[in-house]
């Protein structure tokens, strides 16, 4: 009896050891899940829809998980995602919103928010019913335009339209003149503008060709533009308009 007690005071300071490693662990897994992004899940979300002839009256909402936005994304394409989101808005006859209750996207709205503000603006934050949301998902495909004709009919108060980045100009191209005015440089900035192009250049039409390679050839997901195929492009656009408009 002694000997047992003797080897279990002589265990004790290991054990002690064991159970300070096992609550400092526990405390770091804690702090680290405490502080990392937490994506809102948009699977909770129901994702049957149907269509109602019986429109409601009651103001109606639509949103985009905005991947581009929740993944900082280029301004381009974060450009391409809520203009997409408007237009399809002005098409259902929604409220285009950011889902509210996503910390991430909106601890990424900065971008949005400081370069173009008159954009931002246009999107209003507020929280999604999960009661009373639709998920309608697309496939992913990031630069297809997709749309349903059951969407118009679709009478839920929140429409959460699940797909990719929604990179094809059919989904904004009706408000294609608000867009333009949106994006319109102020005075000052024309000012500016003006002073870096000759007066001779600003009575030219030019076409510029705009290649981008870099990271697609670098990231694994995309093709980098073959550089004949550029080639032969500026060749053809040579056969369309005379060479000193180029």
């Amino acid at each position: 009896m002694i000997r047992r007690q003797i080897r279990v005071i002589k265990s004790w300071p290991a054990l002690k050891k064991l159970y300070i490693v096992i609550i400092v662990s526990l405390v770091i897994i804690i702090i680290v899940n405490w502080f990392s992004p937490h994506y809102y899940d948009y699977s909770q979300i129901k994702t049957k829809v149907y269509c109602d002839k019986n429109e409601i009256v009651d103001r109606k909402y639509i949103m985009f998980p905005m991947v581009s936005i929740v993944f900082n994304g280029g301004i381009g394409n974060q450009l391409f995602e809520v203009f997409s989101l408007l237009g399809l808005a002005q098409k259902l006859n929604r409220t285009a919103i950011f889902n509210a209750d996503d910390y991430v996207l909106h601890s990424n709205l900065d971008l949005l928010n400081t370069q173009i503000p008159s954009v931002a603006s246009r999107v209003i934050s507020i929280p999604i019913e999960i009661s009373e949301t639709t998920r309608y998902v697309y496939s992913p495909a990031c630069c297809h335009y997709q749309f349903s004709s059951i969407l118009s009919c679709e009478q839920t108060k929140f429409l959460v339209i699940d797909g990719g980045y929604f990179q094809s100009f059919k989904y904004f191209s009706s408000i294609e003149n608000s867009i333009r005015l949106w994006l319109k440089p102020s005075d000052r900035e024309q000012i500016s503008l003006k002073r870096l192009i000759k007066r001779k250049d600003e009575l030219r039409w030019k076409t510029c060709v705009h290649v981008r390679r870099g990271d697609f050839l670098s990231d694994g997901q995309h093709a980098g533009t073959d550089k004949m195929f550029t080639i032969n492009a500026i060749d053809h656009l040579y056969t369309l308009r005379n060479k000193t408009d180029l």
